[in-house]
């Protein structure tokens, strides 16, 4: 009984690391700021850290790639030699082809442009 109050409890602990939903919440929350600023585009660029530890590393050499077939949406981050990992959540983007990836060395970080298109927002660039 006392060990199952405790998981949930160093459950708390521990932030989201799962990479793939990062992402999704770092593009997210950069649509809200275009919708609020009123500009036309906005640039940013995104570090993915560790899924080891804290998450407070980079990671080594990786690819992301996001899909949209038939609906079927999806965002997935490979590490080279270290883990994978991918969600059905997907950023509240439209994007003009059903396959967009990148591929970065160790350290480099993702460029993300979004641009505002009539009522939506579009993912015109991830680099």
């Amino acid at each position: 009984m006392f060990l199952l109050v405790l998981l949930p409890l160093a459950a708390c602990g521990y932030a989201d690391r799962d990479q793939s939903v990062k992402i999704v919440r770092a593009i997210d929350a950069k649509v809200a700021e275009l919708s609020r600023s009123g500009q036309d585009s906005i640039t940013f660029t995104y570090q993915p850290g560790s899924t080891l530890g804290w998450g407070d590393r980079s990671i080594g050499d990786y690819e992301v790639t996001l899909t949209d077939k038939g609906g079927r949406r999806e965002v997935r981050i490979s590490e080279r030699g270290g883990q994978d990992h991918g969600t059905y959540q997907f950023p509240k983007v439209v994007f003009a082809t059903d396959r967009m990836a990148v591929t970065k060395r160790q350290g480099e970080p993702l460029t993300f442009t979004l641009t505002r298109a009539g009522a939506a927002v579009e993912l015109t660039s991830m680099r």
